[in-house]
């Protein structure tokens, strides 16, 4: 028994030594790849992105001083994201922090890998604020930043101001004259005038006149005083399709500097017709959406053009073009003459985009402007009715 004790003794001492030393060495191992957790997981996001993946870097940064601008001054600057993965992009409008200042025609794209997308933000300083900082949200489809914020800043002088943030021109009559006015301030110099000016819709600018005529400024009430003034005439000519009033008067003023201004024109033009949808059509632009639509399937949409008024007895309504012509298609229908005891006719406008319809963008971006449906009438009331429509292929 003594003589097995004595072997057994050194053989335990012996393991306990071997897997303390194998221990603190695997330990040491260890630590040096363990993830730590201070808070956020220090994980490297390349290693967690796939390869194949998209990915969205800024160009030229995420920040923009427009320096001192003048009151209701506008100015444009470009924020630039490029894909620099493997897929294309998708790069989308999101949120903007100022509906009243902050403005992008910008609503989404593809952007292929190794190309770059220009985001145009026109700010107007039309907050009474001396001091600006406003930002726009563009989403993508990088997982890793999802949304990436663009901010503009800025000061703002009151050299020159107008008297109104927007001209509102509610309830035309399509087939009548109609005249709107507002007016220029000038702060720190007598001397006021337009140097320049133009429409920024030039498929309507035929229809839109301004004449500026000089105001003896102490007769206005404007705060602080102006030095100089003038008022501006916009007259609306017949012939505005039904629908929402989409224009922009762009004007360059000259005092001691050239200064931009903006003054958009808003409001609604009303006849004996109007279109009815669902809730997906906005009434108040004539704009259908129906998004992306996949080829294999197709899509279609039925709205309602309503005719009231005495001519609708004798009313005429034809299809007069469709853009893109190879990719929609659009009928209208008999019409339903039994409304409100035949005082309201109901027409049914489809709209398809056909199984099998050519690869297309028009969403109403920079890649593709939006799908537009023109119908003609007989009616002195309403010559054109513009529906636009909100779609792409994929």
């Amino acid at each position: 028994m003594r003589i097995w004790l004595s072997m057994l003794i050194p053989l335990i001492l012996g393991i306990t030594v071997g897997v303390g030393t194998t221990r603190q060495e695997f330990l040491n191992v260890q630590e040096q790849f363990d993830v730590h957790y201070d808070g956020v997981q220090s994980i490297d996001p390349i290693l967690t992105t796939p390869l194949d993946a998209p990915k969205a870097q800024v160009v030229k940064g995420i920040d923009f001083d427009f320096g001192t601008m003048s009151r209701n001054e506008s100015r444009i600057h470009n924020f630039l994201i490029k894909n620099v993965g493997a897929i294309p992009l998708d790069v989308n409008f999101h949120l903007v922090s100022c509906g009243k200042c902050m403005f992008t025609e910008f609503e989404s794209q593809f952007v292929p890998p190794d190309e770059t997308v220009e985001i145009a933000v026109r700010y107007s300083t039309r907050k009474p604020v001396a001091r600006f900082r406003e930002w726009i949200e563009i989403g993508t489809s990088d997982t890793t930043q999802e949304v990436i914020r663009f901010t503009i800043t800025g000061n703002v002088s009151e050299s020159i101001s107008l008297s109104d943030d927007k001209l509102v021109v509610d309830n035309v009559i399509s087939n009548e004259v109609n005249t709107s006015t507002f007016q220029i301030y000038s702060f720190l110099t007598d001397r006021l005038e337009i140097t320049d000016y133009k429409w920024s819709n030039s498929s309507t600018a035929d229809l839109f006149d301004i004449e500026f005529r000089p105001i003896d400024p102490s007769k206005l009430e404007a705060e602080p005083p102006a030095k100089a003034a003038l008022e501006a005439v916009i007259t609306i000519k017949p012939g505005l399709p039904v629908g929402a009033i989409t224009q922009s008067l762009l004007m360059t003023a000259q005092t001691d500097k050239p200064v931009e201004l903006e003054m958009p024109i808003t409001g609604s033009v009303v006849s004996d017709i109007s279109i009815i949808g669902a809730s997906n059509f906005t009434r108040d632009r004539n704009l259908l959406d129906l998004g992306r639509v996949p080829r294999d399937q197709g899509k279609s949409q039925t709205l309602r053009i309503l005719l009231k008024g005495p001519n609708r007895h004798d009313a005429e309504l034809r299809i007069a073009s469709v853009d893109p012509e190879t990719a929609l298609k659009v009928t209208i229908g008999e019409p339903n003459k039994n409304l409100n005891n035949g005082a309201v006719y109901m027409y049914p406008l489809e709209i398809e985009v056909p199984p099998g319809a050519p690869a297309f963008n028009r969403l109403g971006s920079v890649q593709g402007k939006l799908a537009k449906i023109v119908i003609e009438t007989n009616l002195s009331t309403a010559k054109q009715v513009i529906i636009y429509v909100r779609v792409a292929t994929e």
